[in-house]
Order: structure tokens, then C-alpha cells, then sequence
């Protein structure tokens, strides 16, 4: 296949010319073809065929192979986490070009390239979670999201990613790509970061236009995350120019397949994502990051709290912690020494608030010495005298209306007068006097 590259056409024999046409057509039926409805039969006199997915494989079994049993869940969970349909998330990204790009990594950038791909870096948005505010450590102002890396207004971060996407473009015009698809590409990135565009060349081919709007059926940030339409590798193969060979036929020039350039457009945005990740770990760990800023006000603030409110917050003993500085000194502490400080005087402020909350526990209240009373419409137990051993006649009506009243209260307690013959004495001179009293506030004279 490919003797059309040094050969003209016409110029080769019929063999050869049939072998090209097949291998375009193919193409084309790769390109826009159907999945058959029942696998191809075998071809005679094979040992063995691999089967996969109804097609015959013939070419890059282990590719294919590992394809066929991980691809199933991944795909799963991208169709999910970026809101594909299964037909985009199986047929528009090109994976093949992901899995080449992957393979030419380091175990240590392969793993942070794919926490980036499937939005697991510890940006803002992801610390939000645990807690914390989330806020871009560039700008200060936004929350930190992994588009933010592209879009923040911080001078460093714009810098870089002026200088990433120009360092790309010199290199996409170096691999061979055509003046249509790297423009298009380019543009496609610019216009996911919120760039001008990087050339004022007006895109005028239809494949190129169409490879755009393609990648938009992807959303915005597909592009940046290496998950590129399965166009621009049909674009490159309908654009690629082949390779130049010398008078003598013994040179030829070297420039890489359409496959080959579709990895070098996914490492060129993992590039641009390295690139703003350097940067913003570079700004987030110096002097001049926006979270030490607000670190800074938010210690500072805290400590003039208990400068301020000392004698409610602190015991007595521990006042002299923060008492004996002033406020300018609080304000000029180094950030590590306003960090322990104030670690400590929380510390101490939880063991006075410990010892609060014990002491009012350990109070009694009030109205536990009061005595309950009966409800208003029960009303309260008479005195009454036990005239069992007086035969008094005079006090007989007084005697048998006192009885009435008190029957119940004297039923309840002669069991325990029997017992205690003392107080039952004690008890009838209560009442005699009472009785006593009682007729002497009747008397007129």
C-alpha cells in the first residue's frame, strides 16, 4: 500500500493501482459506513481470526484486545461524567490517539494528565468540598475550577498561556499540518480560553468548518482535555500532503501519518495544561499567592478577637498570651507565628469553654426548692382532731363535720399514729389549740 507516494498513479501497475483503490474505499467505508448485522465469514485457509465486536481484527490484536475489555466501563463513565450519548462517547472521540499519547508518558504525568482528563485535580472547586473556600490562589477572586486554570485574569497565568499556545502553533506548522487544520485547532483552543485569535486567516474550508462545530458537540472543554473529535483525523488524512522525495529517489522527506499527527494535537493541549499547572503551583506556594493573602487577614482578624474580648474568651491565668502585645505587633507577626499562636489561644479557649459549661452544669436551679401545690380545684386537707377517746357531747356536730371533711386524711394516717404514740399526742394539742383559738376569735366580748 502507499506506492502512490514515490509513483504516479498512472505510472504503476494494475496490481498496485488495484490495491489503492481498495485501500480508499476501506477508508471511505471506515469513514462512513455501518456496523454489519452479522460478522464477516472467515477467509479460507486461516489458522485463526479474532473476532471483536462482529469485525474481523487483523491489525494491532493487543490494542484491540485491551480495547474490547476495559473500554466498556470507561466509556460508561465518561458517556456520564461529561454527558455524551453512548454513540459519541464510542465513535466521535478519537482513542486511539489518547492511548498513543498516554503511552509516551511518565508514570508520574500520565497520572496527573488523567486526574486532569477526568476533572480530579485538587483545584478550588474539589477543596470546596472538604471545606475549605475554594478560591483561585492567582487571582483571588474567582472560584478555582480546571477551566479556570485557562481563563484566570492573573498576569503570570495569561502570559503562559499566550506563550503555550504560540509555542504550539510553530509546532503544529513543523509537524506538516496544513494551513486549514491547525488554524482551526488553534482557533478552537483560543476560543475555550477566552483568547483573541492567535491569526487573522479566515477559515474557509468546509471540512475544517465542520471539524469545529463537531468539537463543540463535545463541550468546551474537550478540546483542552485531549477528548477530540474523531473529524480531525479524517481532516488530516483528507489534508495531509505526502512526504517530498529527492531527484535521485533515494531521500524522502520525514513527516508523520494522519494517526501520528492527531497524537501530536492531544500532547500539544497537554502541554498547554502542564504549562498552567507549573505556573499556578509556582504562585500558589510563593509570597505573592492570593489564598496567603487571605490566610494572613483571616489570622490576623482572629487574633485581634481575642485581644480584644481576652476576659471571655480566657481564663485569667491565660490573658497575658495576648494582652501583653499590642496591636500593631499582632498586625507585623509573621505569618507562621500568628498561625501557632493562634492554634494555641484555641486551644486554651476550648478548655475555658469546658470549664464553663461544667460549672453551669454543677448549678442547681431555683425552682427546685419549691414545693409543688395541688390543682386550684382540689381543695387543701382540713385540720382534724382524733376523738376516739373523748366523749365530749358539746363537740359532737363540730366533730362529725370535721370527720366528714377529713375522713380520707385521717384513714391515710392512723396506721402510722398507732405507731408513733408521741406524735399522736404532739397531734391532739395541735388541734386543741387550734379549736381553742378558733372560739376565742368568735367570742363578740
Amino acid at each position: 500500500g502507499h506506492q502512490d507516494d514515490d509513483i504516479a498513479y498512472d505510472d504503476l501497475p494494475i496490481e498496485s493501482q488495484l490495491n489503492i483503490d481498495c485501500d480508499a474505499a476501506a477508508k471511505l467505508h471506515l469513514k462512513e459506513g455501518t456496523k454489519p448485522n452479522q460478522p464477516a465469514k472467515p477467509v479460507a485457509g486461516s489458522k485463526a481470526m479474532l473476532y471483536l465486536g462482529g469485525y474481523i481484527v487483523t491489525t494491532d490484536t493487543n490494542e484491540q484486545i485491551q480495547m474490547a475489555g476495559q473500554s466498556r466501563k470507561m466509556l460508561a463513565y465518561a458517556a456520564d461524567k461529561f454527558g455524551w450519548t453512548d454513540n459519541q462517547a464510542i465513535a466521535t472521540v478519537n482513542w486511539r490517539a489518547i492511548g498513543r499519547a498516554k503511552r509516551s508518558l511518565k508514570l508520574s504525568p500520565s497520572v496527573r494528565t488523567s486526574k486532569m482528563m477526568y476533572d480530579w485535580l485538587n483545584v478550588g472547586s474539589q477543596k470546596k468540598k472538604m471545606g475549605d473556600d475554594g478560591i483561585c490562589p492567582c487571582c483571588g477572586t474567582e472560584e478555582e475550577d480546571q477551566l479556570h486554570l485557562y481563563r484566570c485574569t492573573n498576569e503570570q497565568m495569561q502570559a503562559t498561556l499566550k506563550d503555550s499556545i504560540a509555542t504550539i502553533n510553530t509546532r503544529l506548522v513543523k509537524e506538516g499540518l496544513t494551513t486549514p487544520v491547525y488554524t482551526a485547532f488553534i482557533n478552537c483552543i483560543c476560543e475555550a480560553t477566552n483568547q483573541p485569535p492567535l491569526s487573522t486567516y479566515d477559515i474557509e474550508d468546509e471540512e475544517a468548518l465542520r471539524c469545529i462545530q463537531s468539537q463543540e458537540t463535545l463541550g468546551t472543554e474537550s478540546i483542552l482535555r485531549g477528548f477530540h473529535h474523531i473529524d480531525w483525523l479524517h481532516l488530516l488524512r483528507d489534508k495531509w500532503v505526502k512526504p517530498k522525495v529527492s531527484d535521485d529517489g533515494k531521500k524522502k522527506e520525514k513527516r508523520k501519518d494522519p494517526l501520528e499527527q492527531s497524537v501530536v494535537l492531544v500532547k500539544c493541549v497537554w502541554d498547554i495544561f502542564g504549562a498552567q499547572w507549573k505556573c499556578r503551583n509556582d504562585i500558589l506556594h510563593s509570597n505573592d499567592s492570593a489564598l496567603i493573602e487571605r490566610n494572613r487577614d483571616t489570622l490576623t482578624s482572629r487574633l485581634l478577637d481575642f485581644k480584644r474580648d481576652s476576659r471571655s474568651l480566657l481564663r485569667s491565668c491565660d490573658r497575658f498570651i495576648i494582652d501583653t502585645h499590642s496591636i500593631q505587633d499582632v498586625i507585623k507577626w509573621p505569618l507562621q507565628r500568628k498561625k501557632a499562636t493562634l492554634d494555641f489561644l484555641e486551644h486554651l479557649h476550648k478548655i475555658y469553654s469546658g470549664e464553663l459549661k461544667d460549672e453551669a452544669a454543677s448549678h442547681c436551679d431555683i425552682s427546685n426548692y419549691f414545693i409543688k401545690l395541688p390543682p386550684k380545684d382540689m381543695a387543701p386537707p382540713a385540720p382534724s382532731c382524733d376523738n376516739s377517746h373523748d366523749n365530749s357531747e358539746d363537740s359532737d356536730t363540730d366533730s362529725g363535720t370535721t370527720e366528714s371533711n377529713s375522713s380520707s386524711f385521717e384513714e391515710s394516717t392512723d396506721v402510722e399514729l398507732a405507731r408513733h404514740p408521741r406524735q399522736q399526742r404532739q397531734r391532739r394539742r395541735r388541734c386543741c389549740l387550734f379549736e381553742s383559738s378558733s372560739e376565742s376569735s368568735l367570742d363578740p366580748s
